[in-house]
């Protein structure tokens, strides 16, 4: 197992200094607070690795280059890690196939809004979450996607009371550049809450 660890150091003059710990050469790079990026290398991530879900997880972090789209989320779910909104909102990804995902969250109290609601952003997370696995599921080697639009239909309101609520996205049309899914979220009741559809880029990933 390799793991890449990124050493941050802030000077006076509010710039970020990098260096990898695992190599003892710098890395050459200074960038302002509001240009910072995150930095990694390739490596092999194991099951309950504290360090990795602190760095913060990608579905691109699991296996390796000749890995795609479905097989690099299947080593994600065997390996029991969660990327870090996932697994901030209690979320999870129950079903995986070629162009299908669908996860599964219990909504209480603690994603209400200021009227007394499950917030819509929780109802959109577990959408958007759906309708990009199920996109990347059909990508190919070294290849990534990103959510250029997502609309969102709210039918009904969720509450604490509507048991495991359950978002089942899928896979409409897949180009080479641009990918179309859409994405439903019923209640525990089986009652449809929302739908959505998407737009995502999909796009070669750089070595």
């Amino acid at each position: 197992m390799t793991i890449t660890i990124i050493h941050l150091v802030i000077d006076d003059a509010r710039h970020y200094k990098c260096q990898d710990l695992t190599d003892p050469s710098p890395l050459d790079m200074r960038v302002s607070p509001k240009t910072a990026i995150a930095f990694s290398k390739p490596r092999s991530l194991t099951s309950g690795n504290r360090l990795a879900r602190e760095q913060g997880l990608s579905v691109m972090d699991f296996g390796n280059d000749r890995l795609d789209g479905l097989q690099q989320i299947r080593a994600m779910i065997s390996s029991n890690n969660k990327a870090p909104m996932i697994e901030k909102l209690g979320l999870a990804l129950v079903e995986i196939e070629r162009g299908h995902a669908v996860f599964e969250g219990v909504p209480d109290r603690s994603v209400y809004n200021p009227l007394g609601g499950v917030h819509g952003g929780y109802a959109a997370t577990l959408l958007d979450s759906a309708c990009g696995i199920a996109v990347h599921s059909q990508l190919g080697p070294r290849r990534g996607h990103s959510t250029l639009e997502l609309k969102v239909s709210y039918l009904r309101g969720l509450t604490e009371k509507s048991g495991t609520v359950r978002a089942v996205g899928r896979v409409t049309s897949m180009g080479g550049r641009v990918a179309f899914a859409e994405a439903t979220l019923r209640d525990g009741a089986g009652q449809l809450c929302a739908t959505a559809t998407s737009t995502l880029l999909v796009f070669d990933l750089k070595r």
